[in-house]
């Protein structure tokens, strides 16, 4: 298998963050990518995928352990992902994370969007697993989406959205976006109109985090860090059709004469 190049958006002593390419498993040898994303191909074929795992060996540096994904992204979705370079910091930021100490914002184009009558808004839905292992709206487990209109395009109907999610349920941006908003992720095969072989415009735009540090006194300080993943090049040709280009990073414009 030849990778294609993975882009490093952010690296120190205990993180990495990497635009996670679409396409490729976050986690190799998960359930729900098996189920939901490789449905029309065998469980012995799932190895063969691109996967983070695959980057692993060349994203240790000058470390002696491997990073650790701290985190999933669906198969499809794009994006930030963060690793831990340590198990100390495996930890200390699988807490983070888990504990919304982590801001991770989302893009995604829905469809649907005719007129815009709320700009932003909160979906609380809980969501739970049906026994196939399938999400749906409904049960105990909650479930909290913010969400916001970036702009619109009323001639196709298609609309970019921030997400901000502060729960990490499985499919939960796709499925509040789909059935609690109505306006369905671009390219989704499960819960829009997409099919199997479509984009899904879906994307981890930003982490945000704390860090500590010591400066060259020896003296300990606290920075907020932002780390953004510029859109992936699949986007390029829907985000001019939509007149969406200044959301595009500079990079993904060379060959549509924009840049």
């Amino acid at each position: 298998m030849i990778k294609p190049r993975l882009e490093v958006l952010f690296k120190d002593n205990m993180l990495l963050v990497v635009n996670k390419i679409p396409g490729m498993l976050s986690q190799a040898g998960s359930h729900s990518v098996r189920r939901y994303c490789i449905s029309d191909e065998s469980i012995d074929n799932v190895f063969q995928r691109l996967s983070i795992e695959n980057y692993l060996e060349d994203l240790k540096y000058d470390y002696d352990v491997l990073p650790k994904p701290l985190h999933r992204l669906d198969y499809n979705t794009s994006g930030c992902l963060m690793l831990g370079r340590t198990s100390r910091a495996a930890k200390q930021f699988s807490s983070a994370l888990a504990n919304n100490r982590v801001t991770k914002e989302y893009w995604g184009l829905v469809s649907n969007l005719d007129k815009v009558y709320e700009n932003e808004g909160t979906i609380t839905h809980p969501i739970a697993l049906s026994s196939s292992g399938r999400p749906y709206l409904g049960g105990e487990q909650k479930a909290h989406t913010r969400w916001q209109i970036l702009r619109h395009d009323p001639i196709t109907r298609t609309g970019l959205c921030r997400f901000i999610i502060q729960t990490g349920r499985k499919h939960q941006i796709r499925l509040h976006a789909s059935e609690a908003l109505k306006l369905p992720i671009i390219g989704d095969a499960l819960y829009g109109e997409g099919k199997q072989s479509d984009v899904l415009y879906l994307h981890a735009r930003s982490l945000e985090f704390e860090r500590f540090y010591k400066s060259s006194s020896g003296k300990a300080y606290k920075s907020q860090v932002k780390v953004e993943a510029p859109v992936p090049r699949e986007w390029t040709k829907k985000m001019l059709e939509c007149k969406f280009d200044d959301f595009v990073d500079n990079n993904s414009l060379k060959g549509f004469g924009l840049s």
